[in-house]
């Protein structure tokens, strides 16, 4: 069995819960109590195990944000933990996730030396959910959504102007944005943020109608069967049908956030 770091340990047990990076700490704890397979039979058995002590973990959850890193840095790990108990093959794993030259992350062969990298696994798991809150990014839609809006609501819709502004500006500087947003890499995070902000300003928080609709409903699902594919996983509502349970197949789901 792999053990966290006893520092660790000693700040998640204390009840530190101010760090996104402490907050996965508990969630990885919670792995970590689950002997590993020393076989590749016995390795589906440990991931379903882990499917299902990661959505009892989240179901647990106050927080949103929280729910929603350990939900998805399961599944983003899903090759790391398959790969242990080799070491080099799980940290080449670790390192294609996160983008970077697999001598940079070395051998991961426990959970501390997979804590190690805590930090940029969080940046990757919200990066890579920025870019779907961002992606089919439809600019020529967004214009007519608000162009409409203004002549419904008039001056009840005061900022349609600089949302067509803006629009117009971010297509001069980067072109077709939805082009732009399959493209674009860690280093334009804050310009994905606007993108996001923006659609959910002009076609959400800014209608005079929806005065009392402020945040985003998240509906998350967890597979405990242990399958990680996207035919299985099934982490958000955002994903439309696909986020349907198939035939034969049970999942957990709940809302994180209203």
């Amino acid at each position: 069995m792999f053990h966290l770091a006893p520092s660790l340990l000693r700040l998640c047990r204390a009840g530190s819960w101010n760090t996104p990076c402490l907050r996965a700490a508990a969630w990885l704890r919670e792995l970590s109590g689950i002997p590993l397979a020393a076989s590749a039979e016995g390795r589906n058995q440990w991931m379903q195990q882990a499917w299902a002590r990661t959505a009892e973990h989240v179901s647990s959850l106050s927080d949103p944000s929280a729910a929603d890193d350990c939900g998805d840095a399961m599944a983003l790990l899903a090759p790391v933990f398959q790969a242990w108990p080799d070491g080099q093959k799980a940290g080449a794993a670790l390192a294609e996730i996160l983008s970077v030259p697999a001598e940079r992350v070395g051998a991961v062969s426990s959970w501390d030396g997979l804590m190690k990298h805590q930090e940029a696994i969080l940046e990757r798991v919200r990066f890579l959910r920025l870019k779907k809150l961002a992606a089919y990014y439809d600019a020529a839609a967004i214009r007519r959504a608000v162009k409409r809006n203004r002549e419904k609501y008039g001056e009840r819709y005061p900022d349609a102007e600089v949302f067509l502004a803006r629009l117009d500006e971010w297509e001069k500087k980067l072109g077709p944005l939805d082009r732009w947003v399959d493209q674009a890499g860690p280093e334009q995070a804050d310009q994905l943020r606007e993108l996001v902000e923006l659609r959910k300003k002009a076609l959400i928080e800014s209608l005079p109608e929806q005065g009392s609709l402020r945040e985003w409903v998240s509906v998350r699902r967890f597979n405990p069967s242990g399958e990680s594919s996207f035919k299985h996983d099934r982490p958000a509502n955002w994903q439309g049908i696909s986020s349907m349970p198939g035939p034969g197949r049970t999942y957990r789901s709940g809302i994180v956030k209203i």
